[in-house]
């Protein structure tokens, strides 16, 4: 019997656990930040007048937070469909916006264009938000591939970049020590 190996788990191969992953990240961020700001509210209430508001924003976002870490089914389903209203109300005003602008600008289509997009992406979410979170892991997947492509470029680049900038500063220092005479005196 050959053992297995593992197999791996990227965002490609199970989007659920990625996205599980997003709404327990999110839940401890949320959590951490409401702690906190309460923190902050408490040490703040002698110099502030409204530090009781800090104080709510904080217990809000710990209870968010804790929320969500007991129930993160229920709070991805939540943020999803909230996403699908921002999306809609988003694309709503960019195609205001772009009607607005029409004697403005040139291109205002495009602006219109991307509001529709965003209308459409939102509707798809709240009509199938199952649809929409698997979506946005595909979405969030290739967008890391093609980060991480990008970024391991710009570092091969920038090491080049760092070497050919040792050179010239070695460059510069000869020829400042060049220009000095045997006195110490520099030569201009």
């Amino acid at each position: 019997c050959t053992p297995t190996r593992p197999r791996r788990s990227t965002s490609f191969t199970r989007p659920a656990a990625t996205l599980l992953s997003f709404v327990v990240v999110a839940g401890w961020f949320v959590l951490l930040d409401g702690i906190l700001t309460i923190v902050a509210a408490f040490a703040g209430r002698r110099e502030q007048e409204y530090w009781w508001l800090l104080l709510l924003q904080g217990a809000l976002a710990a209870f968010v937070g804790g929320y969500t870490l007991a129930n993160p089914g229920v709070a991805l389903a939540t943020w999803i469909l909230l996403l699908g209203a921002w999306a809609i109300a988003s694309g709503v005003l960019q195609i205001l916006t772009a009607i607005r602008l029409r004697h403005e600008v040139e291109g205002e289509w495009v602006l219109a264009a991307s509001g529709a997009v965003s209308v459409l992406f939102g509707a798809m979410l709240i009509a199938r938000p199952g649809a929409g979170a698997a979506s946005i892991v595909w979405v969030y997947g290739v967008f890391a591939l093609v980060l991480g492509i990008t970024l391991v470029i710009l570092g091969l680049k920038a090491r080049g970049f760092a070497k050919r900038l040792d050179e010239r500063i070695a460059d510069v220092r000869a020829t400042v020590a060049g220009m000095r005479t045997a006195d110490g005196v520099r030569r201009v």
